[in-house]
């Protein structure tokens, strides 16, 4: 791992694909001081700029509660790429491929939030990571 070497590692999502391994990228960056740093583009969006300037500047007032629905639409052709709906590769389905960043888009412009509830079904695609995928949007809580 070059970390290991000091030096900073640019990766693309998901940056690990379980809580061990994101816990051995946190030991290593608290041991070297090198970083493990994952594209999220969208943030940088002018549309993302713009309304994290507005929640900054108090323009939104103190929000509370967010909500995020992903509503895109991928044929079964999307799917038939051998990498994606395999766990081992893309650790999740469509909530870790394409969701993930719009949650990094309301931690871009919310800040961090202290409590998460979401809800799971069952889809019909046959790759593994397409079995759970929100139903109902996850509910992302601030403290007062």
């Amino acid at each position: 791992m070059v970390m290991q070497a000091g030096v900073t590692a640019l990766v693309e999502k998901p940056t690990a694909l379980s809580l061990r391994e994101m816990d051995q990228l946190a030991t290593v960056q608290e041991q070297t001081g090198s970083k493990v740093l994952t594209v999220f583009q969208h943030r940088h969006g002018a549309a993302a700029v713009r309304l994290r300037r507005l929640a900054r500047a108090g323009a939104l007032g103190r929000p509370l509660v967010a909500t995020c629905e992903t509503l895109w639409y991928r044929p079964d052709a999307y799917f038939e790429v051998p990498w994606r709906g395999r766990c081992d590769v893309e650790g999740g389905g469509p909530t870790m491929g394409h969701g993930i960043h719009q949650f990094d888009l309301m931690l871009s412009v919310l800040g961090p939030w202290s409590q998460i509830t979401a809800l799971a079904d069952r889809q019909t695609r046959p790759p593994l990571t397409q079995e759970c995928t929100p139903s109902s949007p996850p509910w992302l809580l601030r403290s007062p």
